[in-house]
């Protein structure tokens, strides 16, 4: 077992190596769009739908599972850059985040509603075009340079998205989009009313350590170990 950890744990010292090497040669910007173009493939196979009828021009947040862009934070960010940059250009922008939830059981719309129902998604391939924008240190480029170039030719652009744009707005844009739903709502007064004066928000990233939820192949607790967390 350690030395499986250790293995691993060389392997991705010598990828990111890689990664650094490769982006000297390329640039920040080239070499994310050479990978964000091999990882996107994985999603092409489901884009085989006939067209469909009334498909409204938008710009989609996919959250679907059949590609991962990070963890919850990860893509609130990448939800929340994508809406600013949609509401700069004055682009439709709607939210298909279905896995590991449905992100409207826990977030409703607050100022503008995002919601799409499925029946509205087209997976065909002469109306919408799968896109990933990754994490890059000049986001704001990053979103520019990567959606121009669908903007004209599809009627819908579905972005899987972790990169973050213009986040001096992302509290005034987040407020705009989302509302808790009434239970969040509940937890968060009581919990608020249990406290004494300020406090501090520490968020820890569990991934699926605790078995809630099932994605990708992440390390998953034998139920003792979850049983003395519990």
């Amino acid at each position: 077992m350690y030395l499986k950890k250790e293995i691993r744990f060389i392997a991705f010292k010598c990828y990111f190596a890689i990664l650094g090497i490769f982006k000297k040669i390329f640039g920040d910007l080239m070499l994310n769009n050479i990978l964000a173009a091999i990882q996107i493939r994985k999603v092409y196979k489901y884009y085989n739908g006939s067209i469909k009828l009334n498909v409204k021009n938008c710009v989609i947040y996919f959250a679907d599972g059949r590609l991962i862009s990070g963890g919850l934070t990860d893509r609130l960010i990448g939800l929340v850059s994508l809406y600013t940059f949609c509401k700069e250009q004055s682009l439709p922008f709607k939210v298909h985040f279905v896995s590991p939830f449905r992100l409207e059981d826990y977030l409703l719309p607050n100022l503008y509603d995002w919601r799409i129902n499925d029946d509205a998604i087209s997976y065909c391939k002469k109306q919408s075009v799968p896109v990933l924008i990754r994490y890059i240190s000049n986001g704001e480029m990053y979103y520019h340079y990567v959606l121009n170039k669908y903007l004209k030719r599809n009627k819908q652009i579905h972005v899987y998205a972790n990169a973050m744009y213009k986040t001096k707005y992302f509290k005034d844009m987040f407020n705009e989009l989302f509302r808790p739903c009434s239970f969040i709502q509940k937890q968060v007064d009581k919990h608020i009313s249990n406290m004494q004066g300020g406090y501090v928000s520490v968020t820890f990233r569990f991934q699926q350590l605790l078995g809630d939820f099932k994605e990708g192949n992440y390390i998953v607790l034998p139920p003792p170990r979850t049983y003395v967390i519990d």
